[in-house]
């Protein structure tokens, strides 16, 4: 819990006229910073300057991280993880990603009923399983089935690809020590360019398959 003394902080340069006072407490932005103290209180985020600092962010965002968090298995320190990825404006990108999501839905349930073209999501399929399989004969299979083989190809847009991760900690991994391989595989099963890119799960949810 944040003690009294941290709020009085917080607290003590408001206006302390009748009118005034209570303008401030009902407006907008000290409910939400009233609700974000709560969460972080939750969330075991103690540290007065991390609590003042994360004040600033929309309460949809951290309830949307924090709901990411609550999916997320053998997460160590979950105060520290919670705080870095606020930071990184990662419930941002998971509140986006979702709105993404229904706008999708909606325009899907508008359009007329056609058969599925499931010819472009094999062809991915077969060529990330080719990937798969070039890392399974040359890493240890714990150490394939821990960081490589959680991931899967997403789309292929020109030069681009984009790779789908089941978390942040995946995703660094990749990044620190497969993403060189991976990009250099497809490569040459594409035979041209590809620029890699790692995204984590949720936040192009509507792509899993």
């Amino acid at each position: 819990m944040i003690s009294h003394t941290i709020k009085t902080q917080e607290f003590k340069n408001l206006p302390c006229s009748g009118g005034g006072s209570q303008a401030v407490e009902n407006s907008p932005e000290s409910v939400n910073e009233t609700e974000v103290s709560s969460l972080l209180s939750d969330e075991d985020v103690q540290d007065p300057a991390t609590v003042i600092e994360l004040q600033g962010k929309p309460i949809e965002d951290l309830r949307a991280l924090s709901r990411y968090l609550d999916k997320q298995k053998n997460v160590r320190c979950r105060p520290s993880l919670f705080v870095w990825l606020a930071r990184q404006n990662f419930g941002a990108k998971l509140v986006a990603g979702r709105q993404r999501q229904a706008a999708r839905r909606c325009k899907r349930g508008s359009a007329a009923a056609l058969p599925a073209d499931t010819s472009g999501r094999k062809d991915l399929l077969d060529l990330w399983q080719a990937v798969l399989d070039q890392f399974a004969a040359i890493l240890p299979h714990t150490e394939f089935a821990t960081w490589v083989e959680p991931t899967r190809l997403l789309e292929i847009d020109g030069q681009d690809a984009v790779v789908e991760t089941p978390n942040i900690f995946v995703r660094q991994e990749i990044e620190g020590r497969y993403l060189a391989a991976m990009t250099a595989e497809l490569h040459r099963l594409l035979n041209s360019p590809v620029r890699l890119h790692l995204v984590i799960g949720d936040t192009l949810s509507s792509s899993r398959w």
